[in-house]
């Protein structure tokens, strides 16, 4: 099932050329269902339940559970043009161009609780990686406990959500956000080092084929993850972790801890090894880790 409500009205940037007639400034690749289905894995189409193609929305997490609770589904895959209230972790506003992004989330259920679910946002870090790496966006780096890097600057994060019973059935939303060509405008309000998938890599890069790879690579990673667990994602993690050997400082509320960055455990969470020797572990939560200045 797929609904693909794009018709929305929107300011384009449009230029006039001598001899060329006119033309969209920045050309924006639009989201389709005929893009993206021609890249898509059938295996990965065969499990979605209801596919949706977004103009303007509040935020493709919001939607994904607004649909679940409304039509009673799961397996939701959501796409946007745009996001007015993206969030990352900590509740900060991920900002985005209108067709600048890959604004994505994924809404699968299952059948264990929370618990058994450990490690998930770094191993969807390994699986947005390799769809990066496939679509030739080489050198991406992790940052736990979900954030993407190129050059050293930011181009993507990832939300989890959990919904349901943390001992029982239990559903998981996956949000992803790719900066595949950003403003200026937009650019501005950032409020960190950041980059895009355009500017560093020659030639160009599909949204639509991109937006393909992400969701065959996630669905794979949550069709198995009950059965396979971290485990199975924590060493091609720890092989791109931007941190690690680094001297780092962990935020967690108003008290900082320093050490060095050890990689992480079997769980996901981070060792950090402190001046006195010290090895610390650290889970999700209200945690902010950045490198030492």
């Amino acid at each position: 099932m797929v609904s693909s409500p794009l018709g929305k009205s929107r300011k384009l940037n449009i230029t006039k050329k001598h001899g060329d007639g006119y033309k969209l400034a920045n050309n924006p690749e639009l989201l389709s269902v005929s893009g993206i289905n021609a890249s898509l894995d059938a295996k990965a189409a065969a499990c979605i339940g209801h596919l949706a193609l977004l103009g303007t929305i509040d935020s493709t997490n919001s939607f994904v559970k607004r649909f679940s609770e409304e039509h009673g589904q799961t397996q939701i895959v959501a796409l946007a043009e745009r996001q007015t209230a993206g969030r990352g972790r900590h509740g900060r506003k991920w900002l985005s161009s209108f067709a600048g992004g890959i604004n994505l989330s994924i809404l699968w259920e299952f059948e264990m609780g929370a618990s058994f679910l450990e490690g998930m946002s770094l191993a969807a870090g390994v699986a947005v990686r390799r769809a990066l790496t496939q679509m030739g966006v080489p050198g991406v780096q992790l940052k736990w406990p979900n954030d993407l890097f190129l050059s050293e600057k930011k181009v993507g994060g990832i939300l989890l959500e959990v919904l349901g019973d943390p001992s029982g059935p239990c559903s998981v939303i996956v949000g992803v956000g790719i900066n595949h060509c950003i403003s200026d405008a937009v650019g501005d309000n950032i409020d960190q080092p950041f980059t895009d998938i355009l500017s560093e890599v020659p030639g160009y890069v599909s949204r639509n084929a991109l937006c393909a790879a992400l969701i065959s690579q996630l669905i794979e990673l949550l069709d198995s993850y009950e059965s396979t667990g971290f485990i199975d994602y924590r060493d091609e993690w720890q092989k791109y972790d931007i941190t690690l050997g680094k001297k780092c400082t962990i935020q967690t509320g108003k008290k900082s801890i320093t050490g060095m960055a050890m990689g992480i455990d079997s769980n996901g969470a981070i060792i950090l090894r402190t001046e006195d020797g010290q090895e610390i572990r650290f889970a999700g939560g209200n945690l902010s880790l950045r490198l030492a200045q």
